[in-house]
């Protein structure tokens, strides 16, 4: 059986494996910097890259290209109108209860519909009233515009129904029994209910009819300003519900609404980044730094202009030369290598170049 040769190393992985420790104790190879900043390691920006030890977010400063500002309105802040609500006026005509305005928000009319009228279904309707036919006979229209047949005058009255109906009596004219009245109903000289007004209604779509038989229209004014839905009392004594939203470009906040003020005032003071207005609405502050500041790098603030430094640039050079970092401070690097310099192997020498060479003398 033929005998197998050992194992062998190559002649190159030799070389490898006793040089390794040497040139980790040395640091460089041939000017080499293996612990500086790498150019994988920052951006074209000079803010750091994706290779570095810092990322952007974990010391506070924002990405680069960002302006430290918000992507948008977040979730819950507060945004301007973009539909003008009809008013109560319009939105609650003939209408009572939770209601759907022109912005498609729900909104809360009145359930008092007035005099004759009760809220039925959403809408105000007439009541008939229920004494209609007391000293009345034959056919006629109640209050609301419903025929109602009330019988005779009675066998043993000895009257007769006039065309009036009415038992031995003629009613006066509807015009003089509802003097002063513009809606409701009225008692006439001959104990009859009679209906004022537009059969007992307002001529005036909306308007309710109130004690007295005076009309009143809502005039809007109560909700002037107003928004969420708050309830108010208005001018006709109702208990309403004003609009969900204001005016177009308006911010409503709480219950009232709030007119935006200019960015220009709102960022007063501020280079960039987040901030909130006067109606507590996220808005982002124009950018105004230049390079190589950024919003929020060096530690500026939120709202400020700096540079984050990507530190020293030395690194492996040396013989006293000047360099500066990506902010534009400048750094003079050591005048010399070897255990003082910047390659901790003694005998280190700095190259025409400005960088520290060890070579294999003194290192291997």
């Amino acid at each position: 059986m033929p005998r197998r040769r050992p194992a062998t190393f190559s002649k190159v992985a030799l070389v490898a494996l006793v040089l390794a420790p040497i040139l980790s104790a040395c640091g460089l190879i041939a000017g080499v910097d293996f612990g500086g900043v790498h150019p994988e390691d920052t951006f074209t920006d000079g803010g750091p890259g994706p290779n570095a030890d810092v990322f952007a977010g974990q010391d506070g400063a924002p990405a680069p290209g960002d302006d430290g500002g918000p992507p948008g309105l977040a979730d819950g802040t507060i945004e301007a109108s973009s539909c003008t609500p009809d008013t109560n006026a319009v939105t609650c005509s003939g209408r009572c209860g939770d209601v759907v305005d022109n912005c498609g928000a729900t909104r809360k009319c009145s359930t008092d519909c007035g005099l004759g009228q009760a809220c039925q279904g959403g809408v105000c309707k007439c009541t008939p009233q229920a004494d209609w036919c007391t000293n009345r006979c034959g056919p006629s229209q109640n209050n609301c515009n419903q025929t109602v047949d009330c019988g005779g005058c009675g066998a043993d009255s000895g009257l007769t129904c006039s065309a009036q109906g009415a038992c031995g009596c003629v009613p006066q004219p509807d015009t003089t029994t509802c003097a002063g009245k513009e809606c409701g109903t009225a008692v006439n000289n001959c104990g009859q209910t009679v209906a004022c007004g537009n059969s007992g209604a307002c001529a005036t779509p909306g308007a309710i009819c109130q004690p007295g038989g005076i009309c009143c229209s809502d005039n809007g004014q109560a909700c002037n300003g107003r928004c969420g839905g708050v309830s108010v009392t208005n001018n006709c004594g109702q208990s309403v519900g004003c609009a969900q939203q204001c005016t177009a470009g308006l911010v409503c906040v709480g219950t009232s609404c709030c007119t935006p003020e200019a960015l220009a005032t709102t960022c007063a003071g501020k280079a960039c980044g987040p901030a909130v207005n006067n109606c507590g609405q996220a808005v982002t502050c124009p950018n105004t730094c230049a390079a190589p500041n950024t919003c929020g790098g060096g530690g500026s603030g939120v709202n400020g202009c700096g540079c984050t430094s990507t530190g020293n640039p030395c690194g492996s050079m040396c013989g006293g030369i000047q360099v500066q970092d990506n902010c534009g401070t400048s750094y003079t690097c050591s005048t010399s290598c070897g255990l003082s310099g910047a390659c901790p192997c003694a005998g280190g020498s700095c190259t025409t170049g400005h960088y520290c060479s060890c070579k294999p003398p003194p290192c291997l």
